[in-house]
């Protein structure tokens, strides 16, 4: 093409040094076949190169569309899982926290029964004590009435002295558990 219109122009200065006008039809030929030729290129080769990238670039702008919903979509499922993990958290923490006032109210219930059970055995043990010591007491009671009594008894029925007295008497302490020495009588 550059060698055509090479060859034009230097058949246009060469007639215009002759100052003929001279037509060469072989260069208006090779001039007419590059027009047809541009024509015809610009028809059946340019214009569907560039119908192709077109639709290239509508392809491409689609899949970067596409790309964009595919990644807000994972985007909110991401959130929603989120979500859904924070309230399972909520949750578990809410029936950790149900479990542990059950459990200390239950601990609470076992504690005061345990405690009413101690206090029941230790008034009925109270009671026991001192119904046994009552018992005990009366026991005492009559035992020492009755070594008294047979004291007496010994005392009246002989006559002895003053010191056979303070001698009964401390026997009688000694077979109770009490002992009196006379203070030098």
């Amino acid at each position: 093409m550059f060698y055509a219109a090479e060859y034009l122009c230097s058949n246009i200065q060469l007639a215009a040094e002759i100052n003929i006008v001279k037509i060469d039809w072989n260069a208006l030929f090779v001039v007419l076949n590059l027009v047809i030729l541009y024509i015809l290129l610009k028809r059946f080769l340019w214009k569907p190169i560039c119908k192709a990238m077109d639709a290239r670039k509508a392809k491409i702008v689609e899949q970067f569309k596409s790309a964009d919903e595919a990644q807000k979509n994972a985007a909110d499922l991401k959130e929603e899982y989120q979500n859904k993990i924070s309230e399972i958290n909520r949750e578990s923490e809410k029936m950790l926290a149900e479990a542990k006032d059950d459990a200390r109210s239950e601990y609470d219930r076992i504690v005061g029964d345990a405690n009413e059970e101690a206090r029941r055995i230790l008034n009925k043990a109270h009671t026991d004590i001192e119904n046994e010591k009552a018992d005990a007491f009366r026991t005492l009671k009559g035992e020492i009435a009755s070594t008294a009594i047979t004291a007496a008894e010994k005392i009246l029925q002989k006559e002895i002295s003053e010191l056979d007295n303070i001698r009964i008497y401390d026997e009688f302490l000694k077979e109770n558990g009490e002992s009196n020495e006379p203070d030098n009588l």
